[in-house]
Protein backbone atom coordinates (compact mmCIF):
# COMPACT_ATOMS: atom_id res chain seq x y z
CA UNK A 1 0.00 0.00 0.00
CA UNK A 2 2.78 2.50 1.25
CA UNK A 3 4.40 1.44 -2.38
CA UNK A 4 1.21 2.75 -4.15
CA UNK A 5 0.66 5.60 -2.43
CA UNK A 6 4.19 6.58 -3.24
CA UNK A 7 3.84 5.77 -7.18
CA UNK A 8 0.81 7.94 -7.35
CA UNK A 9 2.40 10.91 -5.54
CA UNK A 10 5.23 10.12 -7.92
CA UNK A 11 2.79 9.82 -10.90
CA UNK A 12 1.33 13.29 -10.02
CA UNK A 13 4.49 14.72 -10.10
CA UNK A 14 4.18 16.74 -7.05
CA UNK A 15 8.01 18.47 -7.08
CA UNK A 16 8.46 21.56 -5.49
CA UNK A 17 8.19 24.66 -7.41
CA UNK A 18 7.84 27.59 -6.66
CA UNK A 19 7.32 31.30 -8.77
CA UNK A 20 7.10 34.47 -7.15
CA UNK A 21 4.47 36.69 -8.40
CA UNK A 22 4.30 40.13 -6.20
CA UNK A 23 2.44 39.20 -2.91
CA UNK A 24 1.08 35.41 -4.98
CA UNK A 25 3.00 32.78 -4.62
CA UNK A 26 2.30 29.50 -7.14
CA UNK A 27 3.84 25.88 -5.78
CA UNK A 28 2.91 22.31 -6.06
CA UNK A 29 3.57 22.07 -1.83
CA UNK A 30 3.06 24.04 0.88
CA UNK A 31 5.00 24.05 4.43
CA UNK A 32 1.20 24.36 5.79
CA UNK A 33 -0.33 21.05 4.41
CA UNK A 34 0.70 17.62 2.32
CA UNK A 35 -1.09 16.69 -1.16
CA UNK A 36 -1.83 13.32 -0.76
CA UNK A 37 -3.68 12.52 -3.94
CA UNK A 38 -5.47 14.14 -6.88
CA UNK A 39 -7.77 12.44 -8.58
CA UNK A 40 -10.31 12.94 -11.67
CA UNK A 41 -13.58 11.58 -12.61
CA UNK A 42 -15.26 11.98 -16.02
CA UNK A 43 -19.49 11.30 -15.45
CA UNK A 44 -22.34 10.79 -17.31
CA UNK A 45 -25.65 11.34 -15.97
CA UNK A 46 -27.13 8.75 -17.77
CA UNK A 47 -28.69 10.32 -21.07
CA UNK A 48 -27.71 12.95 -23.29
CA UNK A 49 -30.32 15.32 -22.13
CA UNK A 50 -28.87 15.04 -18.55
CA UNK A 51 -25.41 16.14 -18.92
CA UNK A 52 -22.17 14.98 -18.33
CA UNK A 53 -19.00 16.89 -16.14
CA UNK A 54 -15.85 16.05 -14.53
CA UNK A 55 -15.09 15.93 -10.46
CA UNK A 56 -11.93 16.30 -9.30
CA UNK A 57 -10.63 16.00 -5.77
CA UNK A 58 -7.32 16.80 -4.21
CA UNK A 59 -6.80 15.19 -0.47
CA UNK A 60 -5.00 17.20 2.02
CA UNK A 61 -3.44 16.03 5.17
CA UNK A 62 -1.00 17.62 7.84
CA UNK A 63 -3.06 20.73 7.87
CA UNK A 64 -1.94 23.33 10.23
CA UNK A 65 -3.09 25.11 12.95
CA UNK A 66 -4.00 28.23 10.47
CA UNK A 67 -6.65 26.33 7.83
CA UNK A 68 -6.14 27.62 4.26
CA UNK A 69 -9.14 28.81 2.69
CA UNK A 70 -9.71 27.83 -0.79
CA UNK A 71 -11.88 29.45 -3.04
CA UNK A 72 -11.70 28.84 -6.61
CA UNK A 73 -10.06 26.81 -9.31
CA UNK A 74 -9.00 27.16 -12.87
CA UNK A 75 -9.39 23.58 -14.59
CA UNK A 76 -9.35 23.03 -18.82
CA UNK A 77 -9.48 26.73 -19.08
CA UNK A 78 -12.64 27.49 -16.84
CA UNK A 79 -13.08 29.32 -13.67
CA UNK A 80 -14.70 26.69 -11.14
CA UNK A 81 -15.78 27.56 -7.34
CA UNK A 82 -13.93 25.21 -4.18
CA UNK A 83 -15.50 23.36 -2.18
CA UNK A 84 -13.44 22.20 0.95
CA UNK A 85 -14.37 19.72 3.53
CA UNK A 86 -12.88 17.96 6.42
CA UNK A 87 -13.14 14.45 6.41
CA UNK A 88 -15.14 13.69 9.96
CA UNK A 89 -12.95 10.60 10.96
CA UNK A 90 -9.62 12.25 10.58
CA UNK A 91 -9.32 15.82 11.15
CA UNK A 92 -6.34 16.20 9.56
CA UNK A 93 -7.86 15.56 6.64
CA UNK A 94 -8.99 17.76 3.91
CA UNK A 95 -10.57 17.20 0.75
CA UNK A 96 -10.37 20.14 -1.88
CA UNK A 97 -13.40 18.84 -4.49
CA UNK A 98 -13.86 20.84 -7.83
CA UNK A 99 -16.64 19.92 -10.29
CA UNK A 100 -18.69 21.36 -13.25
CA UNK A 101 -20.94 20.21 -15.80
CA UNK A 102 -19.71 20.20 -19.58
CA UNK A 103 -21.47 22.55 -21.31
CA UNK A 104 -21.60 23.64 -25.49
CA UNK A 105 -20.68 26.93 -24.75
CA UNK A 106 -18.45 27.96 -22.10
CA UNK A 107 -16.71 30.92 -21.55
CA UNK A 108 -12.54 30.53 -21.06
CA UNK A 109 -11.74 32.29 -18.16
CA UNK A 110 -7.91 32.10 -17.92
CA UNK A 111 -6.04 31.75 -14.81
CA UNK A 112 -4.42 34.54 -12.92
CA UNK A 113 -1.00 33.82 -13.91
CA UNK A 114 0.32 31.51 -16.37
CA UNK A 115 1.02 27.65 -15.18
CA UNK A 116 2.53 24.70 -16.57
CA UNK A 117 -0.36 22.19 -14.78
CA UNK A 118 -3.55 20.66 -15.22
CA UNK A 119 -5.18 23.05 -12.57
CA UNK A 120 -4.22 25.80 -10.40
CA UNK A 121 -6.22 26.43 -7.10
CA UNK A 122 -6.50 29.46 -4.68
CA UNK A 123 -6.38 29.71 -1.65
CA UNK A 124 -5.53 32.13 1.08
CA UNK A 125 -3.27 31.57 4.34
CA UNK A 126 -2.33 34.21 7.16
CA UNK A 127 -4.03 36.85 5.13
CA UNK A 128 -1.87 36.33 1.74
CA UNK A 129 -3.29 34.63 -1.40
CA UNK A 130 -1.24 31.76 -2.66
CA UNK A 131 -1.83 29.38 -5.38
CA UNK A 132 -1.58 25.28 -5.42
CA UNK A 133 -0.37 24.41 -8.79
CA UNK A 134 -1.58 20.47 -9.83
CA UNK A 135 0.37 19.06 -12.68
CA UNK A 136 -1.62 15.80 -13.06
CA UNK A 137 -4.43 14.22 -11.94
CA UNK A 138 -4.19 10.42 -11.35
CA UNK A 139 -7.45 9.27 -14.14
CA UNK A 140 -10.70 7.50 -12.45
CA UNK A 141 -12.71 5.02 -13.92
CA UNK A 142 -15.70 6.73 -15.87
CA UNK A 143 -18.68 7.17 -13.88
CA UNK A 144 -22.30 6.50 -15.89
CA UNK A 145 -25.39 7.52 -13.26
CA UNK A 146 -27.88 5.20 -14.95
Amino acid sequence: MKKKLTTIITAISLVTLIYACGNKTISTSSKYFEILNATETHWSAGTLDAGRGVDYHVFISDIAKDTPTFDSAWVDKQKIGVEATFNPKRKDLLEVHIGYTIEANVREVLPPMKHNGKALIRYKIKGKTKYLLIKEFVLQKFVNFQ
